[in-house]
């Protein structure tokens, strides 16, 4: 019985020396929510990555829009994540997944040649279906630069970076 109330104390003592693991080097974070819009038309199941090329940090921050195209922003340092962005300025990508369309007219008799071309036609074709523009999508090719601050709500209308 002493035994296991000394386990106890030093335990108790421990995790409060040592902590839960709770993560301590994450930075200050402010909330963030990001709309995205098409033409004023919320954007639904867009998924938001934020970057900060300047710094050395591992942070990933990401958030996926709502039915309402609101994305609540969350930033992940090391294995914990927490509701939040760093304040700073980020490069901003937004990307959705085009509806998902079965390849058309490829069948087994054509040859690689016509297989390969069939593919191409599907591929351009889905690529037609994409609302998010192409240079939109990666954090090295998006023209979307944001400043956070103390609790931001922000707009993206896509229709702004259409050609």
């Amino acid at each position: 019985m002493k035994q296991s109330f000394l386990i106890l104390i030093f335990s108790c003592l421990f995790f409060a020396t040592v902590g839960c693991g709770k993560q301590t080097n994450m930075p200050k974070l402010v909330p963030c929510h990001i709309t995205v819009t098409d033409n004023g038309v919320p954007v639904a199941g867009a998924r938001i990555s934020m970057a900060d090329e300047s710094s050395a940090e591992s942070l990933a921050i990401n958030g996926i829009t709502d039915s309402f195209g609101v994305a609540k922003m969350r930033t992940t340092y090391t294995k914990y994540t927490a509701s939040g962005v760093p304040q700073g300025t980020f490069k901003v990508a937004i990307d959705k997944e085009p509806p998902n369309l079965p390849p058309q007219n490829v069948t087994d008799d054509m040859n690689e040649q016509q297989a390969d071309a069939a593919m191409k036609k599907w591929e351009e074709e889905v690529d037609q279906l994409r609302i998010i523009p192409k240079n939109l999508i990666f954090i090295s090719t998006t023209p979307i630069t944001l400043e956070i601050k103390e609790k931001s709500n922000l707009n993206i209308d896509i229709a702004d970076y259409k050609k």
